[in-house]
């Protein structure tokens, strides 16, 4: 009989505030079976008035924060609200420790959540593991803020790092860094999961789709340029919202480009399984995105740059990857996928059910907390 396990995720964002990382956080909640699920979260997106959620036996506790710069969040520790939130939420776990094992999970060392999971974990001696979801140090919009940030993951990171229990890593990709960069030994490799849709019948036109966050690392400015030279051959879709929502709009107008923006989850999973798409991730930095997986999961064909995880996805050449930042390659990938689209569509399916199935991941998960 498998003992009973009381899992507890240290977040900085929850559902609505939902992308692809946060969509990993979220299905590990919703779908842990061994006994309650917790989850502490910054309250971005949130009710203001509201600080817990209960759902059968899973909890959210929301404390409040502000962002410093987009999504990065600093816990509101000058408040009343915030230890009386931390305080309920410890006494909540606390009451919890007869029933079964406490064991915390952190994500992405760059998070504050990740040091607060420490802090925790250390102050009720429970177990605490670290999934990171990161391959690479952060990029950002400016040399010098790059440079911060480095500085920054250097001290925060290492020391997830060290004092993390047990490490897991997204891909193969980022626990070759973490092994590299930070010296950690002995960190594994976790592939989430996907709940794979029903096929159905599909549009018979075939277009360009970009999903994902219109920010700097997305490089979404690469793909436009790209396809100003083939807007006569298909139209290209592009859903998400971010900082550069805008500008894109505004430099792209007029480029027979139809901007959709922001689309529930369920509803872009709908679209890829209704519709012939080449899904376009032409993103500078990516853990394991999940992007790629859903397109490739919904029989279509995905083109994205070759960075961190993946390439791991599948090695079937519906997956055809390119070169970060070189666009004349992007734009020769995009016309061969319109071109070979039947041809290739649908080879990475068996790879995928095989890989990222949420049973084999939340029973891998669940041993690897013991």
């Amino acid at each position: 009989m498998k003992k009973q396990t009381h899992l507890i995720q240290f977040l900085p964002y929850f559902s609505p505030h939902i992308w692809g990382v946060e969509k990993v956080w979220e299905q590990i909640f919703l779908k842990w079976t061994h006994w309650k699920s917790f989850i502490l979260s910054g309250n971005i997106c949130q009710q203001p008035d509201v600080h817990k959620e209960i759902v059968d036996n899973k909890i959210i506790y929301f404390f409040p924060c502000i962002e410093i710069v987009d999504n990065f969040i600093f816990p509101s520790i000058w408040t009343k609200r915030f230890w009386k939130v931390w305080k309920e939420f410890s006494q909540e776990v606390q009451n919890s420790r007869e029933s079964g094992d406490i064991k915390i999970l952190t994500h992405t060392r760059f998070f504050l959540s990740s040091l607060m999971g420490w802090i925790f974990a250390r102050r009720y001696t429970y177990s605490w593991i670290h999934l990171e979801h990161g391959s690479e140090y952060v990029k950002l919009s400016s040399p010098i803020k790059s440079k911060i940030a480095y500085f920054y993951d250097r001290l925060i990171g290492k020391w997830i790092y060290k004092k993390a229990d047990g490490v897991l890593a997204i891909s193969w990709a980022s626990k070759k860094f973490i092994e590299t960069h930070f010296w950690r030994k002995e960190v594994h490799v976790w592939y989430r999961g996907f709940d794979f849709p029903k096929p159905c019948i599909k549009q018979w036109e075939k277009h360009f789709v970009f999903i994902g966050r219109l920010v700097y690392l997305k490089w979404v400015k690469d793909l436009l340029q790209a396809y100003k030279k083939m807007w006569n051959i298909s139209k290209l879709i592009i859903i998400g919202d971010g900082e550069e929502r805008s500008s894109l709009e505004k430099e792209f107008w007029d480029a027979y480009i139809t901007f959709l923006w922001h689309q529930e989850h369920d509803s872009v999973i709908e679209y890829l399984s209704q519709n012939n798409c080449i899904v376009i991730n032409p993103s500078y930095q990516e853990g394991l995105p999940t992007t790629v997986i859903e397109a490739l999961a919904t029989q279509n064909v995905v083109i994205a740059s070759n960075v961190w995880g993946t390439s791991e996805i599948s090695r079937q050449e519906d997956l055809i990857l390119f070169e970060a930042w070189n666009r004349e390659e992007l734009f020769k990938k995009m016309m061969f996928a319109y071109t070979h689209f039947e041809d290739m569509k649908w080879k990475s399916y068996p790879t995928l059910r095989a890989t990222f199935d949420w049973e084999k991941s939340m029973e891998h998960l669940y041993n690897s907390l013991k």
